[in-house]
């Protein structure tokens, strides 16, 4: 039996265990998805703003209910910031996206665990 041989039934094995693993973060805290979260709001501002897109038609992202009218519209500061911060930025979306997640996660409360008593 060839090294091929023996190899092939761990070959065809590997792509079905991989992504099942490759996704699961459970020791990501909640505060860590949301500036994740921010950070590819922010990113995608940038794009959105070197493609030429209005920015109103970001506005959707940073209600705080979709089912409000127009007079009752209220928005979500932290989010509206970051997409108006993604229009004005001139670096790359990739840095922008950095910057973001650093400046929330740098204000983001610590984690219960990691508190010094």
């Amino acid at each position: 039996m060839t090294f091929t041989q023996k190899l092939s039934p761990w070959l065809l094995i590997l792509p079905f265990t991989l992504p099942a693993q490759a996704y699961e973060f459970p020791e990501i805290s909640d505060e860590i998805r949301d500036c994740y979260s921010k950070a590819m709001i922010g990113f995608d501002s940038v794009i959105n703003a070197r493609l030429g897109v209005p920015a109103e038609h970001a506005l959707t992202y940073t209600y705080r209910s979709l089912d409000a009218t127009p007079e009752q519209v209220q928005y979500l500061d932290n989010i509206l910031i970051v997409v108006w911060g993604g229009y004005l930025w001139k670096s790359s979306p990739h840095n922008y996206a950095i910057s973001v997640f650093y400046h929330c996660a740098h204000d983001a409360p610590l984690p219960a665990e990691a508190t010094l008593r």
